[in-house]
Order: structure tokens, then sequence, then C-alpha cells
């Protein structure tokens, strides 16, 4: 079922204005955008999860819920990996199942997830800069900052969705007595990818 709500959601945002997705590696890297006119934050992965924390309860536009959705993402995808770590002892070995462990790690990358909560902020910002008065931008540029704004959430929404596709795959493979971990993997990126989208 959860597989299911997130391949719905891909369908929704994989729609002619959001074309330009479709060629996107979303398993292994996110687009940068270089064109922000806004300073560029500290990266979200180098706070502590407390820092993190009180700054998404504080009364400021960054980090928001997107930010706060790629990192519950990243997270997911850190206990999933976990299940697939303690996949390689070796009768996974012997058994095929470690090389499957292998692949889901590999497959995870938890660091492109956690630039997904920067690209969210940097996003966000950029898009209030476009509301202000005094905003020089031309239409052109100011249409461009918004199209990044949707692209930033419709990346994250398509990652989640390969990932748990990924560790559903690897499930039957899983050390058995772990399962727990790769399926809190799965929740954690279902909600990231519903707060995402």
């Amino acid at each position: 079922p959860v597989v299911k709500r997130l391949q719905s959601s891909v369908v929704i945002l994989d729609s002619p204005h959001h074309h330009q997705q479709q060629h996107r590696n979303i398993m292994t890297s996110t687009s940068s955008n270089d064109d922000d006119n806004t300073s560029t934050p500290p990266q979200l992965a180098q706070q502590s999860v407390s820092d993190f924390c009180t700054a998404l309860a504080s009364k400021q536009p960054t980090p928001g819920g997107g930010a706060a959705a790629a990192v519950g993402a990243a997270l997911g995808g850190a206990a999933a990996s976990m299940s697939a770590a303690y996949t390689q002892r070796k009768k996974d070995v012997e058994s095929g199942a470690a090389a499957h462990a292998t692949t889901l790690q590999a497959q995870i990358d938890i660091t492109a997830l956690l630039q997904m909560a920067d690209d969210d902020q940097q996003a966000y910002q950029a898009l209030q800069a476009t509301w202000k008065k005094d905003c020089a931008l031309t239409p052109d540029e100011i249409a461009a900052v918004q199209a990044r704004a949707l692209e930033v959430p419709t990346v994250l929404v398509q990652a989640c969705h390969a990932r748990i596709v990924a560790i559903h795959n690897f499930l039957p493979h899983c050390n058995s007595q772990i399962t727990s971990d790769a399926k809190v993997g799965i929740h954690q990126l279902a909600g990231g990818g519903g707060g995402g989208g």
C-alpha cells in the first residue's frame, strides 16, 4: 500500500508541468541552483538533530516542511541501510543476500537525500525574494525561480518512491531479525515523499 500511494504521487507530479524531471537520475543526485540571488545557507546536514529541530520549530520561513520531509527521508534511508549492513553474514554471502544488501546501500544514497533539504531551503528563499517589492528579476527569471521551487519537492517524491521500491525488493533477502528496521525505512520515506508532494 505504501508503494502504491507513492506511485500515485509520482504519477501526479510527473505531469507535463514537470516533464523536465523525466531524465533526472533521482537515485544519486539532485540539480544545483547556482542562479539563486540568496546567500547559501549552512548545510542542514552539518547541524545537530537538536539544532535542526530548534530551527524548524522557530518562527522563520526556512527550514520548513520540505526540508523536514527530506531529513525524515534521509533517516528512513539510514534505517534501511542499517538492515542491509546486518545482512552481511557468512550465510548471507553464500545465499547471495549480501549482494542484494550491498546494492541497496548504494541505492539509498543518504547524502543525496540530505542535499534535498538544502535544496528546499535555498529554493524557498529564492522564491521569497521574488515577492519583495524591490525584486529586480525579470519575469523570465522569476518564472525560473518558481519552476525551481516546484522542481525540488517533485525530485524528493520521486527519490523517496525509488528508494521505497528498492527496500521493498530487498526485504525477502534481509536478515530476518532486522526486517523491522527496513520497514521503518519504508514508512519514513513514505512520510518524506508525502511531505515533499
